[in-house]
């Protein structure tokens, strides 16, 4: 019993550490206050994708925020 119990906390951990990576790839909390302020930003061809590009996302969302 002891040894499911480890395979539980270390499969918790797994899911938590994949979560956690997962809110910092998509950065939903920029998508969210760049959707209120009225700028069209997509969250996997833009945010993912400036990700990906190695360009800082929140310089892009608050660039188009001041324009528009």
């Amino acid at each position: 019993m002891q040894g499911i119990g480890s395979l539980a906390a270390i499969a918790a951990g797994i899911v938590v550490v994949f979560f956690i990576f997962l809110l910092w790839f998509i950065p939903v909390g920029l998508w969210i206050a760049a959707t209120f302020s009225g700028v069209r930003v997509r969250i996997f061809a833009d945010l993912v994708g400036m990700r990906l590009r190695r360009v800082n996302p929140q310089v892009m969302a608050e660039m188009n925020k001041t324009v528009n």
